[in-house]
């Protein structure tokens, strides 16, 4: 399997409605939030100017939306090649992984969630995961030639594990 770089151009809520047919994860961040994993609901809230980095996603594809100081760059992470965006780098090897996301059982208020110490609030992932089981996710990864880790790309969010 091969993974796809594209740069995209036009407007941030016009590509990811377009993009993306059912309900997409996302998050994003700038100096002063963190928006955790979740489902999108959306399209607007994720192509908001004040955001450093968003990455919305879902099993076929990745798009970033980055912060530079010439302006907001776009671009997809696909496995599907495609001759409708300017191919910015095509990468010869895609396995998938696992990444796990913070957060285990804990008492927050008058009832268990998912949260850690460190952090004074719940974590919400906006997928059903019992506490127990952690919640993780799906990505690709995308390396070079040389197996050098070039990027990951985002697929879901999910629990794991618990059979």
């Amino acid at each position: 399997m091969e993974g796809y770089v594209f740069k995209l151009e036009g407007d941030p809520v016009e590509l990811i409605s377009e993009l993306f047919d059912e309900r997409p994860f996302w998050f994003a961040w700038n100096e002063l939030k963190i928006k955790l994993p979740s489902p999108l609901d959306d399209p607007a809230e994720a192509a908001r100017e004040d955001w450093d980095l968003v990455r919305v996603f879902d099993d076929g594809r990745e798009l970033r939306i980055v912060k530079r100081s010439e302006g907001r760059s776009i671009c997809l992470l696909t496995e599907e090649p495609s001759g409708r965006w300017e191919l910015i780098e095509r990468l010869p090897i895609v396995e998938e992984g696992r990444r796990v996301l913070w957060g285990g059982r804990m008492r927050l208020g008058l009832k268990e969630m998912r949260g850690v110490v460190g952090f004074p609030r719940p974590l919400e992932y906006g997928v059903d995961v019992p506490l127990e089981r952690p919640v993780v996710a799906r990505v690709f990864l995308y390396m070079d030639r040389l197996v050098r880790l070039r990027y990951v790309r985002y697929a879901r969010i999910e629990g794991w594990g618990g059979g």
